[in-house]
């Protein structure tokens, strides 16, 4: 089985069947396989915009064969007592949760806000009556500031390729598209957000992980320059060997 990757140009409307054909034509082979690996608008010309595509092909037809890496990245369990204290529910709050449960620690999600379906009634009262809560709105909330917007993936760090697409499976295994896996420039969508914001939230709980919502920090209790207990709004303390404030 041969296989290559190459760049295409297609116009802004274009179907899947004329993705096949265009590489059915150009590399004269029948019987194909492919699969999108990047999709970026390229608008630098305004009378000729148009999708750059990089494609997977794989066919007997092809001679060729390119090295394909298919890293995943791998988050060992072990059994652990250290407790682990996660203050906010944003992506990056809710991954660095997410893996260190799943590598063994005891890890608890603090949340300031409501859980997405509380949310977002309140925000849609809010627009209807402009009563403004202060816990739960467009930047507060489970699913962070990002929920009830666009909700953009983007990574200032070029060095991540591998934990990216961790992330990008485990929000397409929550309900995100598929596209995101190879557009240049993914969006979650704000009409997804909500579900898949709750699923992943299912999962974490599922596999041990603790969620304490409309709850805000209130205090740290340190000993010996090292954090050991969180104090919080409601009166419960969390005891806990590390904290991440994201």
């Amino acid at each position: 089985m041969g296989q290559k990757i190459v760049e295409l140009k297609m116009p802004t409307n274009y179907s899947d069947a004329e993705l096949r054909s265009r590489i059915a034509n150009k590399f004269r082979i029948k019987n194909f396989s492919f699969q999108i690996e990047n999709k970026s608008l390229d608008a630098r010309n305004k009378s000729d915009i148009h999708w750059l595509l990089k494609v997977f092909i794989q066919s007997e037809e092809i001679k060729e064969l390119v090295p394909v890496t298919n890293e995943t990245l791998s988050v060992p369990y072990k059994k652990r007592n250290e407790k682990v204290v996660v203050v906010g529910s944003g992506p990056a709050g809710f991954f660095s949760a997410y893996i260190l449960q799943k590598a063994g620690f005891k890890v608890v999600l603090i949340e300031r806000g409501s859980e997405v379906e509380h949310r977002g009634q309140m925000i849609e009262k809010f627009e209807r009556t402009e009563e403004f809560d202060s816990n739960n709105n467009y930047a507060y909330g489970e699913g962070g500031a990002g929920t009830f917007s666009d909700g953009k993936l983007t990574s200032r760090s070029k060095h991540i390729s591998i934990e990216k697409g961790f992330i990008i499976n485990e929000y397409v295994d929550a309900g995100a598209p598929q596209e995101i896996k190879y557009l240049a420039h993914p969006h979650l969508g704000s009409d997804n957000l909500k579900l898949i914001v709750k699923n992943l939230r299912e999962k974490f709980v599922k596999i041990g992980g603790k969620i304490v919502f409309n709850t805000c920090v209130t205090d740290l209790k340190i000993k010996k320059k090292k954090i050991y207990s969180v104090e919080t709004s409601t009166g419960e303390n969390y005891e806990t060997d590390y904290l991440i404030m994201a």
